[in-house]
């Protein structure tokens, strides 16, 4: 099944998000996991310098998650949008 995942911190490419193809029952949990083996999702969400889990939020269908609460583990379904949201500043 297909899925919407957009990244929205610096450097990513496609800002509009890219489809990506899980297994049906695939949970918030288990596409994190595969999407740090791809490259271009890896260097948003594992820090390179110490190879742990980067700072991010995660949003389902705009809606926030929480990396420790139950709902990490929620099913994913045709059509669903997942928002990495990586930290930004500026001053």
């Amino acid at each position: 099944m297909k899925i919407k995942v957009v990244v929205k911190g610096e450097g990513f490419t496609s800002p509009q998000g890219e489809t990506v193809e899980i297994e049906i029952g695939t949970s918030i949990k288990e596409l994190l996991i595969q999407l740090t083996e791809d490259e271009k999702f890896r260097k948003h969400l594992i820090n390179t310098d110490t190879e742990e889990l980067a700072i991010f939020q995660v949003a389902l269908n705009r809606s926030f998650v929480r990396l420790n609460e139950e709902k990490i583990e929620t099913g994913l379904k045709e059509g669903d949008e997942i928002i990495i949201i990586s930290p930004f500043g500026g001053g």
